[in-house]
């Protein structure tokens, strides 16, 4: 975009999370609030399952093996609202700085207005930045004491909100209320979900001209009050930015840790392979080492043999002629613990 998107330093959490470096821990989707606007699938809405990136938790060892995978050097807790269950998500913290160390760099988003004694348990556990959302822009006192007192404990304080059109004056004034306290505001581009579409129309709120999630005009509130001076930086984050950058790199970060020998990574953050679906494993694996495709260029998975997306786009003909039922494909997946297919191109 040409207008400026940030006016003053990045706040550290979203450095990490621009270079792709930082995993999303979703400890749960239950949530006490009620945002019209609220972005949450509704496979997770009023769920108390745990996510890591893309990964359902079901037991401690797979979000130590998704952070790894991922070579992530921090994690954002989000949800729903993690401080309904405050106890667990310290004890996450806790858990995630001795696991990784004290340089993992841990951010978590609230909706809730929390004691200085829940503050104080998130400072020792470790949690280094904290975000608070201001539900429906409704700023008041109880926020503003939380915020203060936050502004004591931890390396960073923000308040992280969308940016509604029409609600510029309610932004500013949350702004004015905690200017002394924050470090940052971020204002994410408004954008709708499954969940929240039909709750956004009825407000009158269109979807931007060129067909991504974003609503039409949140851009122009964001860039708008980005040319107030602050004593804090204040943030946009385009809808877009999430998908086209921050998934990229996080999908790449993972990719490079994940591929087998014979998976291409793309400048996307994607693998691509070839796929031999056949009843005559041995015959085909005969074929490929009388090419002399090296032995970890191919690999018998199942019912199914992997190989790299050229030997099978040169050969196709061929290992035809060894099985005639066989199928044989290109296909394009996330490096996810899911492998989501994006794209399949039979041969």
């Amino acid at each position: 975009m040409s207008e400026k998107r940030v006016n003053g330093e990045l706040p550290k959490g979203c450095k990490y999370c621009e270079r792709g470096e930082k995993a999303v821990y979703f400890i749960t989707g239950k949530c006490d609030k009620s945002c019209f606007y609220c972005p949450i699938s509704q496979k997770k809405k009023d769920n108390a399952s745990s996510w890591i990136n893309e990964k359902k938790i079901d037991k401690k060892e797979d979000l130590v093996e998704e952070i790894e995978k991922s070579r992530a050097k921090g994690i954002s807790i989000t949800g729903g609202e993690p401080l309904l269950d405050a106890e667990k998500t310290a004890k996450e913290i806790s858990f995630l700085k001795k696991r990784f160390g004290e340089t993992f760099h841990i951010h978590l988003y609230t909706s809730k207005a929390i004691d200085p004694d829940q503050i104080k348990k998130l400072s020792l556990a470790g949690l280094d930045e904290i975000r608070y959302h201001i539900p429906n822009l409704e700023i008041n006192r109880k926020y503003v004491n939380s915020i203060k007192e936050s502004s004591k404990q931890f390396e960073e304080v923000g308040v992280e909100i969308p940016a509604i059109p029409g609600k510029q004056e309610e932004i500013k004034k949350i702004a004015q209320r905690v200017e002394k306290y924050i470090d940052f505001m971020n204002l994410n581009e408004l954008e709708y979900s499954e969940n929240s579409y039909e709750k956004l129309k009825e407000k009158g709120f269109q979807p931007k001209e060129d067909k991504r999630r974003a609503i039409k005009d949140s851009e122009k509130v964001a860039t708008s009050l980005i040319k107030n001076e602050f004593n804090f930086t204040i943030h946009f984050c385009p809808s877009h930015f999430k998908d086209s950058v921050q998934l990229k790199r996080r999908f790449l970060r993972r990719a490079k840790n994940v591929a087998k020998e014979y998976e291409q990574i793309t400048t996307e953050g994607t693998i691509v392979k070839g796929i031999i679906k056949t009843h005559k494993p041995k015959e085909i694996i005969q074929f490929l080492e009388q090419k002399e495709v090296p032995e970890d260029l191919y690999k018998k998975m199942g019912d199914k043999i992997e190989t790299t997306w050229i030997v099978v786009d040169e050969l196709a003909t061929k290992l035809k002629e060894q099985d005639e039922e066989a199928e044989i494909e290109i296909i394009e997946q996330h490096p996810t613990q899911q492998r989501l297919i994006v794209q399949k191109i039979p041969l």
